[in-house]
């Protein structure tokens, strides 16, 4: 008898299970179990939509500044990719009845480029715009792989944590990138 009850417990837990065919109440219990998020997710997925499109404009200020094809193809990587991901993380929101507003703390995020570096970047061009461009884009992403690790450590939702895994994946991958361009200027 124990055994059978530590096997229905044990069923109970983690993944959602699939409902009976035709049966809306269970479809319903499987929806909430898929998009049950807590505040952490939520803070992570808007403030990477704000995130993401300062990368987005960080990505559009390259193509009028620079003739370097490896900043330039890196930089419209960057720009399709965040772009997509917002579109993402918008719906997921949407998904959850709730609104992309970023959170209260979201101008004072990791990464985040000052209005300062950004008129810079607006006012320089070739090799200095390269330089200033690379080391902000590198400090926003390992901001945007922070914003990810605090997700996976906190968050609950499938979406949101795929989401996380995705950014630390991707964006990793482009610093090492572009810290070998710096190296190579």
């Amino acid at each position: 008898m124990t055994a059978g009850l530590t096997l229905v417990l044990i069923s109970g837990c983690g993944a959602p299970t699939e409902p009976a065919s035709g049966d809306p109440v269970a479809a319903a219990e499987v929806l909430a179990q898929v998009n049950a998020h807590n505040d952490t997710d939520v803070t992570f997925v808007r403030d990477m939509i704000v995130h993401h499109a300062q990368g987005v404009e960080l990505a559009d200020l390259v193509p009028a500044r620079t003739p370097t094809p490896a900043v330039r193809d890196l930089a419209a990587l960057i720009d399709r990719q965040q772009g997509v991901e917002i579109d993402q993380l918008r719906g997921q929101l949407t998904s959850w009845d709730l609104e992309p507003a970023g959170s209260p703390m979201s101008m004072g995020m990791a990464g985040m480029a000052s209005p300062d570096t950004l008129a810079r970047l607006r006012d320089i061009r070739g090799a200095e715009f390269d330089r200033l461009w690379l080391q902000t884009m590198i400090g926003h992403h390992e901001g945007a792989v922070t914003m990810a690790r605090a997700e996976l450590d906190d968050g609950v939702q499938r979406g949101a944590r795929n989401t996380a895994q995705n950014v630390i994946a991707v964006q990793q991958t482009q610093i090492d990138t572009m810290k070998g361009l710096l190296l190579a200027r």
